[in-house]
Formats: structure tokens, sequence, C-alpha cells
């Protein structure tokens, strides 16, 4: 087992857990640390990977609702027994909105676990995505208990 001093370093694009601290990383920088001392609540949940998850799923549902109403307006046209006349690229206008609104909805709604790190009056929302894929989240769960042991961990 692990001492105090040599726990083992856990890694994602977000974050580096290791000495009983959390170093919050942006571009492969990190800027800022946060020590556990100083942590009042550490909650582990269910959670949306992104954080503005909100803002993506409106983008995607507006430009799906744009799409039925082109693609409607269409066929009205398209169904219209008078003569007409119409570029094969006005047929190709919903497309990329359709598939740009519908890759939007499906990241908006897609669900991973987080951590939520209360401390000194600030929250951070964490991703633990990259350490489920390394097959390392039970074990920095387990670590992280043994360091801090008011971890909340929820289904």
């Amino acid at each position: 087992m692990h001492t105090q001093d040599s726990l083992p370093r856990f890694e994602t694009s977000e974050f580096i857990f290791e000495n009983n601290s959390i170093r919050l990383r942006r571009n492969d920088f990190i800027y800022e640390e946060i020590p556990l001392q100083s942590v009042s609540q550490i909650t582990i949940r269910t959670g949306k990977r992104l954080k503005r998850w909100l803002v993506t799923l409106l983008l995607g549902a507006g430009l799906l609702t744009f799409v039925v109403f082109d693609v409607v307006r269409l066929v009205t046209i398209l169904m219209n027994p008078e003569g007409f006349h119409m570029y094969i690229e006005r047929l190709l206008i919903p497309f990329i909105p359709a598939v740009i609104g519908t890759y939007s909805v499906i990241i908006a709604l897609r669900k991973t676990r987080v951590m939520i790190v209360n401390a000194a009056g600030k929250s951070h929302y964490l991703e633990l995505h990259d350490l489920i894929k390394q097959h390392q989240y039970d074990s920095f769960v387990k670590t992280l208990s043994a360091s801090f042991p008011a971890l909340q961990v929820s289904e």
C-alpha cells in the first residue's frame, strides 16, 4: 500500500491529483493548485460531459428546428403543380445545419462521472472520463477517499 508521501498520480486533461493536492490544468499548463486541506467538499456523481451543455443543446435544437421548417418549405415548393425553377444547391441547404444540429444535441446529452470540488468559495467541475478510459477510476476513488474521508460518491 502507498504511504501518504507516495500516493499514486492520477492525470486527466483537466487536472492532476498527486501528493494530496489537485492541480487544475488548461492546455497542459497548471493554472491553480488546490491542497486537500483547503477543500470543504468533494462530490463524485454522474453529470454532463459539457459544462455549458444547455447552450449546446439549445443551439442544436434551434438548428434542427430550422431544418424542419426549411424541409417543409422545400416540400411545399416541390409539390406545387405550377412550373418552377430550383437549383440543386437549394436542396442541400438543410444538410449542414442538420449535421451540426444533430451532433450538438448528441454531445450535449452525453453523460460521464464528474467530480465537483468546493474550495475557498469556488466550485470546480472536473470530468473523470479520462480516468474511466484509462481504467483508473476505482483506484482514484479509493485513493481520494483515503486522503479526503468526507468524499461523497453518488450513483
